[in-house]
């Protein structure tokens, strides 16, 4: 009796693993990689926003990128804003569309004339 009583306990505790690690990894799939690429002169506080949030990067050195994991909380468009070497408040919207659940990456580049390339994979649900 005593080892059929351990086996489920054993048994149990293997499934709870399971299930812990498979929501774990569902977590770490959810949302939008957007990384962001200067190759213009540096930009000051640049912010990914997404329609109803705001994601800060801080500043961004000519050459060199950051990336934050965005999750919209509905319907959303992207835009890329930041202050520029001359002091003045750009934004740049990313031609891109998203709701909750999708999933994937965009990377966001800014070439040394101000303009913004986009390379965007992203999928709706599931994502995994």
């Amino acid at each position: 009796m005593r080892r059929v009583a351990r086996a489920s306990v054993t048994a149990a505790c293997v499934v709870a693993i399971i299930m812990i690690g498979w929501g774990a990894s569902r977590l770490a799939f959810r949302g939008i990689n957007v990384e962001v690429t200067n190759h213009g002169p540096i930009m000051q506080d640049v912010k990914v926003r997404l329609t109803g949030i705001s994601y800060s990067l801080g500043d961004l050195a000519t050459g060199s990128s950051k990336a934050v994991r965005a999750n919209p909380t509905g319907e959303s468009s992207v835009s890329i804003e930041f202050t520029d070497s001359a002091g003045h408040r750009r934004s740049h919207e990313v031609d891109t569309y998203l709701e909750p659940g999708y999933c994937g990456t965009i990377a966001v580049l800014l070439t040394p004339q101000g303009t913004v390339q986009t390379i965007e994979i992203v999928r709706g649900p599931p994502c995994f």
